[in-house]
């Protein structure tokens, strides 16, 4: 070995280090480098999967919700037709046929709604095999309705004991097969959260301690980790604890909003929660659901002047509003704070079915410090969900109102039968007695009497006439009316009617013409129905015509293979304009107040035909142009069906 090589070897020893420190200071960076890249990937598929998890939770919970509605439907579907069974009035066993095809609706739609969501291919299986039962629970359930309708009470009771009922047990525990599924695996997805964010926890914690030896901008990424690990696990007990409100039993919407709310203040750390609807065209602020401590002056119902509350500048906000020391803010100087004296406060918009509804808000008489977006991811969590809990709430509502409403105009359907009934009975007396009272006057020879005797009969029939309407229109809408299938020939009928109104028309000095199609012979109908469409439509046509021209036109029709008649009635009458013919077919309603007075009538006339063409699976339209005249037209099948129309409670005879 020379000197030169000697001399060389000792002086790398310096050098050597320089190159360590440099490669140590390298691989400190590039572990530093590493573990924030390990800890970020931990951290966003953490998010992600924790982001996955809860949309499964809330679609499952809203399988859930459905598959509750299909087992309501399927149990209230079998007892409203035992009720049936133990009832004997038939407006009381209407009204419960009425529901039975309601809750077998509610049972399809909750199904396709179920349907649209993700199952699994066990939960497709088991819904497949509940649909096998449903089906032919559907015709069972059925067959025992009409037995009920056919008086057969044993028959039906049998069929319900022996058929409906095991079919049902067998579909109930198809469901709730289903339905336990649900809540396994909701259960499941929320274990399985919480043992991944522990470990993520533990394992971001255990890189920080190596990390902090590296530097403190490793301290800080891990830092930073654990905060989101720890806000990720609070958003999933936020969901359990809102999820375990949700699905309580027992609990009325209202309930569920204030348990909400109470949850709300716990972790708020307030005193007071509300769910305030706000109108403002008329400066209001109605507080519907009130969480607070006792002896404060909030209370569930108060309507309150909305610029004197904070929900004046919330209800517009398009972001939180965060007030943690109001004394100390702007909003010091605004007439809310003097009116309500909170300290701090916190609220967001509150959106039902899309609409600026009102505001979810907590707040507290002590200030506190600032909230932070942990307060405002759950106040954004809270108010979504009292927002669906509204849209439920008023839903219930608005079904709740339709059944009222029906079952007030079922009543008043039946009140107008009745005394229409009543007041028939005496007043066809009275014609009786006047007719006797006439041929007396005859015999007598006191002719002088026989003008005032022909006005009270005169007077009598219209009164008839109008009850008579009454009753018919009564009879439809109370579900009564009867439909006589029968085959006739048409042309007679159609000529009948035409001799009949004809001294109608010459009355006005109007022409009447008739263009039937001969091809049209016999037709399967209601004759009497038929003969009072078409007398209605004309002797209408001929009120309202005067020196004008009548023209009643019979056609047959193709219509998707089925053979249909139309029935045209064409006059040059006053006309009509468009807001006279949105009224045309409404009950008790004429055009208008100056064509009731000129030209008299009820206005139940039009109703009739209406609900009549209804009643034989047909339609009425109309066209008119005022000064002109209109058009009448009646399509109605040539061979009725012995079933009714689709929504109308009809007794069918004949067939």
């Amino acid at each position: 070995m020379s000197l030169d090589s000697i001399k060389y070897t000792r002086q790398t020893p310096g050098i050597n280090e320089y190159h360590s420190r440099s490669k140590f200071i390298a691989l400190g960076f590039v572990a530093i480098l590493t573990v924030i890249l390990i800890v970020l990937s931990l951290w966003v598929n953490n998010a992600s999967s924790s982001s996955t998890r809860l949309k499964n939770i809330v679609e499952r919970q809203t399988q859930t919700r459905l598959l509750a509605n299909m087992l309501y439907a399927v149990q209230q579907r079998s007892l409203s037709l035992h009720r049936m069974l133990d009832l004997e009035d038939v407006f009381d066993q209407d009204d419960h046929y009425i529901l039975f095809h309601q809750h077998g609706e509610m049972y399809m739609t909750n199904r396709e709604k179920l349907l649209a969501t993700h199952l699994t291919e066990q939960e497709w299986e088991t819904l497949a095999a509940a649909d096998k039962f449903a089906v032919y629970g559907s015709v069972a359930q059925q067959r025992v309705a009409d037995l009920i309708a056919q008086g057969q009470a044993a028959a039906a009771r049998e069929q319900l004991i022996n058929d409906v009922f095991p079919n049902q047990k067998a579909l109930t525990e198809k469901l709730r097969s289903i339905f336990d599924s649900q809540r396994d695996v909701v259960e499941s997805e929320l274990h399985s959260a919480t043992e991944e964010h522990r470990i993520t926890y533990w394992f971001i914690f255990s890189l920080g301690s190596v990390a902090l030896l590296l530097g403190v901008f490793t301290i800080f990424v891990v830092r930073r980790t654990a905060q989101s690990d720890a806000q990720l696990f609070n958003q999933s007990q936020w969901i359990r604890a809102l999820y375990e409100i949700s699905s309580m039993s027992g609990l009325s919407p209202d309930e569920q909003i204030n348990e909400t709310l109470k949850l709300g203040c716990q972790l708020l750390g307030m005193e007071i929660g509300k769910v305030s609807h706000v109108d403002k065209p008329k400066n209001t602020n109605t507080f519907l659901n009130v969480v607070a401590p006792e002896g404060y002056l909030v209370t569930a119902g108060q309507e309150i002047p909305l610029d004197k509350t904070f929900c004046s500048f919330t209800i517009n906000a398009d972001a939180p509003v965060a007030i943690p020391h109001v004394q100390e803010s702007k909003h010091a100087r605004y007439p809310c704070y003097e009116f309500s004296q909170v300290e701090s406060y916190v609220a967001l918009p509150l959106y039902v079915n899309q609409v600026n509804y009102g505001t979810v808000s907590f707040a507290s008489v002590q200030p506190r410090e600032a909230f932070t977006e942990n307060d405002i991811d759950l106040l954004r969590l809270i108010t979504n969900w009292i927002s669906v809990t509204l849209e439920r709430k008023i839903s219930q509502q608005i079904a709740v109102a339709k059944e009222t409403a029906e079952a007030a105009s079922k009543t008043k359907s039946s009140f107008l039968a009745n005394m229409s009934h009543e007041l028939r009975t005496p007043l066809n007396a009275i014609l009786g007695y006047n007719e006797l009272l006439r041929e007396e006057v005859m015999e007598d020879g006191n002719t002088q009497y026989l003008e005032d005797i022909s006005k009270v009969a005169i007077a009598g029939k219209h009164l008839l006439s109008l009850i008579n309407d009454v009753l018919d229109l009564s009879k439809i809408e109370a579900g009564k009316m009867e439909v006589y299938l029968e085959h006739f020939a048409l042309k007679p009928l159609v000529e009948e009617i035409h001799g009949t109104v004809l001294p109608l028309m010459e009355k006005n000095g109007n022409v009447l013409q008739l263009d039937y199609d001969d091809s049209i012979s016999i037709i399967k109908a209601d004759l009497t129905k038929v003969r009072q469409i078409l007398f209605n439509l004309l002797s209408n046509a001929g009120k309202f015509t005067e020196d004008g021209t009548i023209k009643l036109v019979v056609a047959a029709e193709q219509i998707e293979k089925e053979s249909w008649i139309r029935f045209m009635i064409k006059d040059t009458g006053i006309g009509m304009n468009r807001e006279q013919l949105n009224r045309l077919f409404v009950s008790f309603s004429q055009a208008d107040s100056s064509t009731q007075r000129k030209y008299g009538g009820t206005g139940l006339g039009l109703s009739i035909t209406y609900k009549l063409c209804q009643l034989l699976g047909g339609s009425i339209n109309v066209d008119s142009v005022p000064g002109v005249g209109s058009t009448f037209t009646v399509l109605l099948p040539a061979t009725i069906s012995a079933k009714p129309a689709p929504g109308l409670d009809i007794k069918v005879i004949g067939g």
